[in-house]
């Protein structure tokens, strides 16, 4: 007998296919999709029983439409790829007593401060942190370790993400935010270099723990202009992270699932948890795993909750990287072509301005106007690669 999935998406529909046939089995399974109405005119009729179009911030109109489909058919599987859609998918499992994160679960992944609280309840090194409940505390905190971070509970993205190195910069910001003050919390700067860990977990396994790291700062994204990660090839460095990862993910019990965790290296060489997201990382992730180890893992994160098989997972012995360029505000005057880019090692390259065009700043990290996906058989390689096309992606604006 068939099983009943629902697809509850705020993304394109295309991470659900492949090569135009939906990765979930048609002999196995029905499909229900729910989906932000932008996207609902490119999901193929034959990949569906129904589908409802809808504003996908619309988290109760959303709940109960789950829970009528549920009531009418039986949902027993529930597919959610982004971090939007993951607390109320928790709650659609609930409702369906369905397999996969649960909005208990799904609620540690999203909220920063149970986050931390977990990894610290497992003795795992992360930034101190407290919730910000009046000035003077804050005030207190910010004293005891003279630079801080604002960032909101459920933030994505980096977006209201604010450093605060100076008592004026803390006061400026606290009076900024207080209205909505509960929504942030307070940590300790951490001083290091950063780094991002991508895993494939199945019944409890890891199947893939890719390693690499920022050349530059996500929070820094909007004043150097853009983001680039590379994987690393030092095996000591990459083993001590895998491990840092797998007491990570032990802690949050992650059966089945894709996962992205940041952490920093510091000066000491002491590893110190940033944070962890339920889903696969944004900006370049996702193309460079493929390029790497021949799995795509947001089609993992579907694999996964509808229980098929995945493809083999090795490394393909080619290291991968990533570049991406944000917006700044003006006009834009000129801009690259994409023939100015004609390399080999750059496996797939979007540019997407073109003059005259009128742009604002970046909300989030993984907003962009280019971005690049290159090989090499090194890490210094790969970080040679980022440079040239950071010295080559010139974009003039009118300010």
């Amino acid at each position: 007998m068939k099983k009943n999935v629902l697809i509850v998406s705020a993304l394109k529909y295309k991470y659900y296919i492949e090569k135009e046939n939906s990765i979930i089995d048609k002999e196995k399974h029905n499909t229900f999709i729910i989906i932000d109405k932008k996207y609902a005119n490119d999901v193929p009729s034959s990949h569906y029983l129904e589908l409802f179009s809808v504003d996908i911030n619309d988290s109760q109109r959303v709940l109960e439409l789950a829970k009528t489909l549920h009531d009418t058919y039986g949902i027993s599987k529930v597919i959610s790829l982004s971090e939007k859609t993951m607390i109320l998918s928790g709650l659609i499992r609930d409702y369906c007593n369905a397999k996969g994160l649960s909005s208990q679960e799904a609620e540690n992944f999203r909220n920063k401060y149970n986050m931390k609280k977990i990894v610290k309840g497992n003795l795992i090194k992360a930034p101190d942190f407290t919730l910000m409940k009046n000035y003077s505390d804050v005030s207190k905190f910010h004293d005891k370790h003279k630079k801080t971070v604002i960032k909101p509970i459920y933030g994505m993205g980096s977006k209201e993400t604010y450093i605060i190195d100076t008592k004026n910069s803390l006061e400026k910001i606290y009076h900024e935010i207080e209205p909505n003050r509960e929504e942030f919390l307070m940590e300790e700067f951490i001083e290091g270099e950063m780094y991002h860990c991508d895993s494939i977990v199945k019944n409890g396994e890891i199947l893939l723990s890719s390693v690499s790291k920022y050349l530059n700062p996500t929070l820094e994204f909007n004043s150097t202009g853009y983001l680039a990660s590379v994987m690393i090839d030092n095996e000591i460095l990459k083993n001590k992270i895998k491990k840092f990862n797998k007491d990570i993910l032990r802690s949050f019990n992650l059966r089945n699932g894709v996962t992205h965790l940041e952490l920093f290296k510091t000066k000491d060489n002491e590893l110190v948890f940033c944070e962890i997201a339920a889903r696969a990382g944004g900006a370049g992730v996702v193309p460079s795993i493929d390029i790497s180890y021949s799995v795509n893992l947001l089609k993992a994160g579907t694999i996964l909750e509808v229980g098929q098989e995945l493809p083999v997972i090795k490394f393909q012995n080619e290291y991968s990287g990533w570049i991406v360029f944000h917006p700044q505000k003006g006009k834009v005057l000129n801009s690259p072509k994409l023939e100015d880019f004609n390399k080999s090692w750059i496996h797939t390259m979007k540019i997407n301005i073109k003059e005259g065009q009128i742009l604002e700043h970046a909300e989030f990290s993984t907003d962009n106007i280019a971005s690049f996906i290159i090989s090499a058989n090194t890490q210094n390689e790969l970080e040679k690669r980022i440079q040239w096309i950071k010295e080559n992606f010139k974009v003039t604006y009118d300010n």
